[in-house]
């Protein structure tokens, strides 16, 4: 059919970054010293420090991180970013464990860095909101974007996924003997919003009241 056309209308974003640089000692040895201190969470564990990235240590990191957060809003928002990274953390993952399936409240953009895994690593994204419209008796069906109600991603090492905090995700059973990523939220920095629109709020004034 010639005249017909497909549409993507509500595309949920999923921003790839590469570090394209190795990991320097210093960071791979403050890395290692941050896990020595963790705690349980669920099926895996993760670092007891949720503000790694202040380290001194992984401020290359931290700015690599920062500039595609700034890069990911702007370009997928249409404005300009004014937003920090709030919390950050250090997931650990030893072969036969995995990570729950969640989202992550109180912000607005999160992100998933990649700094120890092999070439079988992957993360799934799931369908925030997924309605039972995939009838199907075809054992051979083509998943496409449209029908496909989860999406797996490589976890290349030295790769940043960014992405909606509301978006599902989750770790499936790793093969790896030690699989090791990077977490951060983030929120606006000073306000959001538009006064004429009713929906302006200024953290500043806030917290002074």
């Amino acid at each position: 059919m010639s005249s017909a056309k497909v549409h993507s209308i509500f595309p949920e974003p999923l921003g790839v970054y590469y570090l394209e640089r190795d990991f320097t000692d210093q960071e791979l040895q403050c890395i290692d010293s941050i896990l020595l201190d963790t705690t349980d969470n669920f099926k895996n564990r993760h670092s007891s420090d949720t503000y790694v990235l202040k380290n001194k240590k992984l401020k290359n990191l931290n700015t690599f991180c920062l500039d595609s957060l700034h890069h990911f809003y702007e370009f997928t928002e249409g404005q300009q970013s004014e937003m920090f990274i709030t919390q950050s953390w250090l997931n650990l993952t030893h072969e036969g464990e995995s990570h729950h399936c969640h989202t992550h409240p109180n912000s607005i953009i999160s992100g998933v860095f990649f700094i120890k895994t092999e070439e079988t690593d992957d993360i799934r994204f799931l369908k925030t909101t997924t309605q039972d419209i995939y009838y199907t008796n075809k054992a051979d069906k083509v998943f496409n974007d449209w029908n496909s109600t989860s999406w797996f991603m490589p976890a290349k090492q030295g790769c940043l996924l960014l992405f909606r905090s509301s978006l599902m995700h989750e770790v499936p059973k790793t093969v790896s003997k030690k699989r090791i990523s990077l977490s951060f939220n983030s929120f606006f920095y000073k306000s959001c919003g538009d006064e004429k629109q009713l929906n302006y709020l200024n953290f500043q004034d806030l917290s002074k009241k």
